[in-house]
């Protein structure tokens, strides 16, 4: 899980969602058009385009708006630009295994839920060479709940992260030590294109251990 510091929301959204009078309330259901697609790349841009809660690299075409607190649990944040992240898998597929906001669903738990916007989140979680993510601390309920509650250690997503990780390690051995803490720092950044690298958190925490 990557940190999320939110920015500003688009104009667009913030027109549309203040055009609200005695004879219209907006509602997040009926949010379409410019100012819904102005609100989704910029939710992208902030991320550095990848997911908020795996990390996997993410474009309008394959995510979706999420609600950190769902509207069911609690409506009043439904259109608050703070509540609203990007998640992958915007379209699921039959059979297949759900992670992210799809599998969290309607669930939020202030005290178990570990947020991308938490200062701490990035060192609540440890990640291995194998793409396994486990609590940093295991005494870290929030850690182990929102680990389970998000899919994060399905199969698929591990397998993602350890070719992410192994494409790494491949090239250490032909670097210089200082070439590595370089390489290291620029997974904190995001890069000319705008994007952080796809699983950049887990790569860096990996890497570190060998330096």
């Amino acid at each position: 899980m990557k940190k999320i510091t939110k920015q500003n929301p688009p104009q667009s959204f913030v027109s549309w969602r203040d055009e609200g009078d005695v004879y219209w309330t907006p509602r997040y259901d009926d949010l379409a058009g410019a100012p819904k697609n102005h609100l989704h790349d910029s939710l992208l841009q902030e991320q550095g385009f990848i997911c908020c809660y795996c990390g996997v690299g993410i474009n309008r075409d394959n995510s979706h708006i999420e609600h950190l607190v769902p509207q069911k649990m609690n409506s009043a944040l439904a259109l608050d630009y703070n509540n609203l992240l990007a998640s992958c898998l915007r379209r699921t597929i039959k059979n297949q295994p759900r992670h992210c906001a799809v599998l969290k669903d309607n669930w939020y738990d202030p005290l178990l839920m570990v947020s991308p916007l938490y200062d701490d989140c990035e060192h609540r979680f440890r990640f291995d060479a194998f793409g396994v993510i486990t609590a940093k601390n295991d005494a870290d309920k929030g850690a182990h709940e929102t680990i389970r509650r998000l899919g994060l250690n399905i199969d698929k997503l591990v397998a993602f992260r350890r070719k992410a990780i192994e494409g790494y390690l491949e090239i250490l051995a032909s670097m210089s030590s200082a070439d590595i803490r370089t390489l290291i720092s620029s997974l904190d950044h995001i890069n000319a294109n705008g994007s952080f690298i796809p699983f950049c958190f887990a790569i860096e925490q990996v890497l570190r251990t060998l330096v």
